[in-house]
């Protein structure tokens, strides 16, 4: 009874621990980074600022390259980027380097009242 216990507090250790690392959201650089999150505060041909809470706003060079990926996945072009959309923005190789892509996230879904 007593082996069946602490077997239980280690499985329920181990499982904290997994979703603390689930959780756990990688910075630029790190393995397993997929973008800059936030809204989209300004957009033109050639670059687009992004603005989140906990990380502010950020400003990423955009050219011909760039993917532009709509909310279903399709294919959109830079032209199709408006201030006020919840992006996520994958940034070039090099600090200097245009955005490797521009995701539109998916409009919330309205709740039925």
């Amino acid at each position: 009874m007593r082996i069946q216990s602490i077997l239980g507090l280690v499985a329920a250790f181990l499982i904290t621990i997994s979703l603390g690392f689930s959780n756990a959201q990688a910075k630029e650089g790190e393995k397993g980074y997929d973008g800059f999150k936030g809204k989209a505060s300004a957009v033109s041909e050639t670059s687009i600022t992004v603005s989140n809470k906990k990380d502010g706003d950020k400003t990423f060079k955009l050219d011909d390259k760039t993917k532009v990926i709509g909310a279903e996945g399709e294919a959109l072009t830079v032209k199709d980027l408006k201030a006020d959309m919840k992006v996520m923005v994958k940034p070039g190789a090099t600090p200097d380097a245009a955005a490797e892509s521009v995701k539109i996230a998916p409009k919330p879904k309205k709740k039925d009242k």
